[in-house]
């Protein structure tokens, strides 16, 4: 069992990464680049 725990770990923890980080970074590059070209509000 314990071959597949460090494995593990680092998924949970990229994914955790992934959600909390570069999700909304991506989120807020594009809305900025809307915003900029007049596409929003």
């Amino acid at each position: 069992m314990s071959r597949i725990a460090a494995p593990m770990v680092g998924w949970m923890t990229s994914s955790m990464v992934l959600t909390l980080a570069v999700i909304p970074a991506f989120y807020a590059l594009v809305k900025q680049w809307r915003i900029k070209r007049g596409l929003e509000n």
